[in-house]
């Protein structure tokens, strides 16, 4: 809370074609660069060195954080210099490339039982962001009766140029007012310079969960594609995906 302050722990999982990631830096939007790096090394809030997920706990005393929603972006650099695409992001790749690891998630992190409801994405529509250019984000100002996302990713996504694939989403979502309240949660992807939204459906096993199952298409351009999940309830007020969310 701001007014008490407490602990935030935030944890990356990265990998490398070179297996020498050197550290992740913390942006936040609006802010730039925290000079605040996750590192692996089994420190600071990193549980094991060398496991591939860079960690860092920050403790935040009375007034460090003001209350509303901060938006956190990560950068992965290696040794050699080289940096990721600011996360979160959906990567489509050649055919040939090498899949790292985290590519290939064998089982959805969903309720067992869940069938989720099928859907098509068109190739024709999808077109990654060119390197360096920024990605718009509609202004969000924080309102304590929208719903919060908690929690989202991929389940199991594998999609190339040449193939197409499979497109696996989750998000577990919550509102003030009741789960009842809420009346969409939608997936976007930022393609052809707009971001393009298609809803996502509600597991009958858990109402707090929303999942997303689409088939892609063959000729999906290769490249990074910039995403962003919503949340809307009833009333019209929006929680966005990924936030943190910080209390009176």
């Amino acid at each position: 809370t701001a007014r008490d302050g407490g602990v935030l722990r935030l944890t990356a999982y990265v990998t490398d074609p070179e297996n020498n990631v050197d550290y992740v830096e913390l942006f936040e939007m609006g802010h730039g660069s925290l000079n605040l790096y996750l590192l692996d090394n089994g420190l600071g809030g990193d549980e094991v060195a060398g496991d591939n997920k860079y960690s860092i706990q920050i403790n935040c005393g009375p007034g460090d954080m003001s209350a509303g929603p901060h938006y956190y972006e990560l950068i992965a650099r290696d040794k050699a210099g080289n940096r990721s695409e600011i996360w979160p992001y959906l990567e489509i790749r050649s055919e040939g490339l090498p899949l790292l690891l985290g590519h290939d998630a064998s089982a959805p992190l969903l309720a067992a039982g869940f069938r989720p409801m099928q859907g098509q994405l068109h190739a024709a529509a999808l077109r990654p962001r060119e390197s360096g250019t920024p990605v718009p984000l509609s202004a969000y100002t924080y309102n304590p009766d929208a719903p919060v996302v908690l929690e989202a990713g991929y389940g199991y996504t594998r999609i190339t140029t040449e193939s197409g694939g499979r497109l696996q989403v989750f998000a577990r979502v919550a509102d003030p007012n009741g789960l009842q309240d809420i009346a969409q949660v939608k997936f976007k992807l930022y393609a052809l310079g707009v971001w393009n939204g298609v809803d996502m459906h509600r597991d009958p096993t858990d109402p707090g969960v929303y999942m997303l199952d689409l088939n892609i298409g063959a000729g999906v351009y290769p490249g990074v594609y910039m995403v962003d999940i919503s949340a809307t309830d009833l009333e019209g007020n929006q929680g966005r995906w990924p936030a943190l969310t910080v209390w009176d």
